[in-house]
């Protein structure tokens, strides 16, 4: 009997382990199983001056030589995206991020010559199954592949890689502006672009967790970054992961392998892949080593929707050669199993050698904190069992095999290992070692204190940490530096922040009227009534129309809501819900006469705030009730023609509705003060009693955001 002590110093926020037993190690023989090779994380036709028939014989020659089951194709898809793709991160750079292009979109994104070229692959493939992958977002803060990708803008629109751009107040000083809009070059966000492809039914994976170089060279020159900077924030928001890379350019990446497994010393369900960033168009013998994901015991033919199933059940192991499987009480790998002090569990390791090696140097099993529990050495392949007895402590289960050649992995350069292969974990749960839940917090990316923490990654700050005790070379990036317990805190920090409601408006928002605006304008007391876990802010402004170039009963121009400060300031707040009632101003004749112009640009305002990548909920309010015509506004056209207009938006657009105009309407004999269109105290308690409602009804889904979409 063995006895394993499990510890990971150098991994936080992990318990203090207890002991596993580990017993047996008996070897029988087991015939090799038929395995679907699928290769993910692509640029098909990535390099200038190489046909489309030159790169497709390029691919078809390697996915037949290396006998490839799947391959996720990624962009430049075609030619024309390539060219497409090169002009507008280059010279359109400034018309395409800055919306000039938008009506030219849908012949840049060319989904019928995308479709027609994964068509033509599939035809000619030689039963190799292709589907569209593509490396988005791609900027400072990590890379991310997918499988199954949904094509829903052009595939460079994410990316800014080389330059800084705006995710949030905290870029306001670094992202550059756009020379032709003047405004700052905007991207969505992490959290927005996987929560678009998840619900489309995609995959979205890390790429290359630590990888980063330096512009001369040189370990502590100029830092370029490739870093999984958002990751973990993402992780810890959503509670799991879709995927990592834990095994990409090289076939033993020591940096990617120890981040995933201090990210599974933590309980998350994460599952592991292999890449490749291969680039067909370059020639199909660049990488000197293939990487794949290998599925046991996968039926054929593929389908794309069978690949996806077994890759969220984490069925399939990464291996650059060697063929290998786990079982744990006769559960494949990637299966949750309860455990406990003095439960025992059968683990067997299916492994064989890769092709042209006569047996594998070392078969692992790995535990908590990435430590060996148990080794065979010399294995020439076959079946080897083992025996664990848990703890209440819980943890998981990998295992690893190195070739032939490669059992001194830990003392050589990790680009000089020939073959590695790794299973997904079993986890074996206890109640002290359940996922976390989790975190709704609004979007990382919108979140100063951990954007404070990512820029020790981002700008290659860990380099010169005290805790490095050999200088690092361009890849490595310890565990430490991601700062895990301090993300994690910040997270739970801004989870228990107030949910911020901006109210957008015009006089009768800023509180015209009321006998103190800072204590009884209908904001200030829709304050009152939502208590702690709510902050309500005031946009209101004076006379303010939705119309774009509104103007005053009197003539004067400048009254767009557009054109007010409060607009900026409202945009900034980045709030959860958005109180949107304007509308009173443009019943004026000298605005209602454009009607049209004023339903187009109110739903443009609308539209802005609905844009914004925190993705905050909209509430339409229909108009107040006019007890008395002043000031050129007419309830003839507030009630008769512009309420019913909001209602029908509202319904149209799937925007929750307040009406404002009923409540107020039912309450008029008390609630005006004498120029008959905006209310007193009275009034806008009515408004406040209106509004928190509808905010109570909401907050289960504005909660829930957080922890989603946010």
């Amino acid at each position: 009997m063995k006895t394993i002590a499990l510890f990971a110093a150098l991994v936080p926020m992990s318990a203090a382990f207890g002991a596993w037993t580990v017993e047996g190690g008996d070897v029988s023989p087991a015939e090799p199983i038929a395995f679907a090779k699928v290769a993910g994380h692509s640029h098909h036709c990535r390099k200038p001056g190489v046909s489309e028939e030159t790169t497709d014989a390029n691919l078809f020659a390697w996915t037949a030589k290396y006998h490839v089951d799947a391959f996720g194709v990624g962009s430049p898809w075609t030619i024309s995206n390539q060219v497409v793709y090169s002009k507008n991160e280059r010279a359109d750079r400034d018309r395409y991020f800055g919306g000039l292009k938008n009506d030219q979109m849908e012949e840049m994104m060319d989904v019928a010559g995308n479709n027609a070229m994964l068509a033509g692959l599939n035809a000619r493939g030689g039963g190799t199954l292709y589907y569209l992958d593509n490396e988005t977002p791609k900027s400072c803060f990590g890379h991310m592949w997918y499988v199954g990708f949904k094509q829903t803008v052009p595939a460079w629109h994410d990316y800014s890689q080389d330059r800084p751009c705006w995710y949030s107040d905290y870029d306001n000083d670094t992202a550059e502006r756009n020379a032709l809009t003047g405004d700052y070059h905007k991207r969505r966000t992490y959290a927005t672009i996987v929560a678009e492809q998840r619900s489309y039914g995609a995959l979205a994976i890390w790429a290359h967790p630590t990888s980063w170089w330096t512009k001369d060279g040189k370990n502590k020159g100029p830092f370029v970054t490739n870093i999984a900077t958002d990751m973990i924030p993402q992780l810890m928001r959503d509670g799991y992961l879709d995927g990592m890379t834990v095994q990409g350019y090289d076939p033993y990446h020591a940096d990617y392998q120890n981040l995933w497994f201090a990210l599974l010393d933590l309980g998350y369900r994460v599952p592991g892949f292999s890449e490749l960033d291969l680039s067909p168009s370059h020639g199909i013998e660049e990488k000197g080593t293939m990487l794949f994901n290998w599925i046991p015991f996968l039926k054929r033919p593929l389908t794309i929707d069978t690949i996806k199933a077994e890759f969220r059940a984490a069925h399939h192991t990464m291996s650059s050669g060697p063929g290998l499987y786990m079982k744990v009480d006769g559960n494949l790998q990637g299966a949750e199993l309860e455990s406990g002090a003095g439960k025992t569990h059968k683990v067997e390791v299916f492994a064989w050698p890769a092709d042209g090696e006569k047996t594998l140097s070392r078969v692992q099993l790995l535990g908590r904190g990435g430590k060996v529990l148990a080794e065979k050495r010399d294995f020439a392949g076959g079946r080897i069992s083992w025996t664990i007895t848990g703890d209440a402590e819980g943890g998981w289960i990998v295992a690893r095999v190195f070739g032939e050649n490669d059992a001194d992995f830990a003392e050589k350069r990790q680009q000089i290992v020939k073959h590695c292969a790794l299973t997904n974990p079993v986890w074996l749960r206890t109640d002290a070692f359940r996922a976390p839940k989790p975190i709704p917090a609004p979007d990382p990316l919108t979140i100063r204190e951990v954007r404070e923490l990512e820029d020790f990654l981002l700008k290659g700050e860990f380099r010169f940490d005290p805790r490095v005790e050999k200088e690092l070379e361009p890849g490595m990036v310890p565990v430490w530096a991601f700062q895990i317990d301090k993300v994690r805190a910040a997270l739970e920090r801004a989870a228990k922040r107030p949910l911020v409601v901006a109210c957008v408006g015009d006089s009768i928002t800023y509180g015209h009227g009321a006998s103190k605006r800072e204590k009884t304008a209908y904001p200030a007391q829709l304050q009152a009534l939502l208590g702690d876990g709510w902050t309500v802010l005031n946009f209101g402004h004076n006379a303010r129309t939705a119309l774009d170039d509104g103007k005053e009963w009197n003539g004067q121009g400048g009254m767009g809501y557009r054109k007010s400060p409060q607009l900026a300031k409202a945009l900034a707040s980045r709030p959860d819900v958005v109180l949107f009632m304007l509308g009173t101003n443009d019943s004026k004749p000298v605005n209602w006469n454009r009607a049209d112009d004023v339903k187009r640009d109110y739903e443009k305002l609308v539209d802005d705030f609905l844009a914004l990548t925190n993705a905050p909920v909209v509430v339409v309010a229909a108009s107040p009730f006019v007890k008395k015509d002043s000031f050129s506004i007419r309830e003839s056209v507030v009630g008769g023609e512009l309420v019913p207009w909001q209602r029908e938006l509202a319904q149209r657009r799937g925007l929750p509705l307040v009406d404002a105009y009923s409540a107020t309407k039912a309450a008029a004999a008390t609630s005006y003060i004498g120029d008959g269109v905006h209310p007193n105290d009275t009034g806008y308690g009515v408004l406040a009693e209106a509004f928190a409602a509808k905010l109570r009804e909401l907050e289960p889904k504005l909660r829930a955001a957080r922890a989603a979409t946010r």
